[in-house]
């Protein structure tokens, strides 16, 4: 028997493929705890949708033709806009998340999660916890890390922060 959420989250959904836009409504309206507020097919429509409708969160393409998810975030962050900004994306590479992680968004989660991931990371936003790191992202920052200091693994890396004093 499935438990039903003590509280309802909302949802605008921001994609330009139609059918994600329906696929995503589907899953959350016929899931218990979570409420569809509307949809928009850009940034630009986003922010007139989020501003109208102030859902807890925003589920947000970032490749979009006529207004990018990236500025939309950022626009939503100056407005002072109280929903929480999840990235959904079909890229898991740091040159797309960070600039939406660094305007506000909360986190990202890749379109090909599976649905009680979403689900669970839609709740996690709402209450204004990060989403963040998916396994691959996870080595890219490694790798990233490990190449910054000369490291060839994680043992190497924190010897090398000890005797930096990164490291307490």
């Amino acid at each position: 028997m499935t438990e039903t959420p003590a509280c309802t989250v909302t949802l605008v959904v921001v994609d330009d493929h139609p059918v994600v836009r329906d696929g995503l409504r589907g899953m959350f309206t016929a899931a218990p705890g979570f409420e569809v507020l509307g949809e928009a097919a850009d940034g630009v429509d986003a922010l007139a949708v989020v501003g109208e409708l102030d859902p807890d969160v925003v589920l947000m393409d970032l490749r979009m033709p006529g207004g990018g998810g990236v500025a939309a975030i950022a626009e939503l962050t100056r407005r002072g806009a109280r929903s929480k900004v999840l990235v959904l994306t079909t890229y898991d590479t740091d040159s797309d998340t960070l600039p939406a992680i660094e305007a506000g968004a909360t986190g990202h989660l890749l379109k090909d999660a599976p649905r009680e991931e979403l689900f669970a990371a839609v709740r996690a936003a709402a209450d204004g916890r990060s989403v963040l790191i998916s396994e691959a992202t996870v080595k890219t920052h490694l790798t990233h890390v490990f190449a910054e200091l000369g490291a060839k693994d994680r043992a190497a890396a924190v010897a090398v922060g000890y005797d930096r004093g990164i490291l307490g």
